[in-house]
């Protein structure tokens, strides 16, 4: 079982939407429930996905906006924020996981805006991508507002 955070999105007859902790992206019939495909985030997906009639578009924590194909949940692109291509603390693994090591470092209650701020570091994804004219739009941890065409 594992955290469904995300807001569904819905298109003719799938309904998509991501979970934090098992970091998955689901597709599911729209009218009975059942699987259509399943794919690996790879991240913490906390962003709602953006769908069109051929795409899935989210975000994760590591800083990476994902592109799915709709019909069957491969990956077909991704675009990283400017904050994760520099991962200056080296926060994210290559493969997109958080690196537990580097950002938990202590456990006290002062260790905690640390942690945030290192994870933070990161250019994580939270918002909801927003699909208009050919633009997708949304905003990052690290401060800024994309416009990607």
């Amino acid at each position: 079982m594992s955290w469904v955070i995300t807001s569904p999105a819905v298109v003719n007859d799938k309904v998509v939407y991501g979970t934090s902790d098992s970091r998955k992206l689901f597709a599911l019939n729209k009218v009975d429930g059942d699987s259509i495909w399943l794919a690996d985030g790879r991240a913490f997906l906390f962003s709602s996905p953006a769908v069109t009639e051929d795409l899935v578009i989210i975000g994760t924590f590591a800083g990476e906006l994902l592109g799915f194909d709709i019909s069957n949940g491969d990956l077909l692109w991704e675009w990283h924020t400017d904050a994760r291509n520099k991962n200056d603390q080296n926060v994210v693994n290559p493969d997109g996981s958080i690196n537990y090591e580097v950002v938990f470092t202590g456990n006290q209650y002062k260790d905690q805006d640390e942690t945030l701020e290192r994870l933070y570091s990161s250019g994580s994804i939270l918002s909801s991508p927003v699909i208009r004219d050919s633009v997708i739009y949304f905003g990052s941890t690290d401060g800024f507002l994309y416009a990607l065409k």
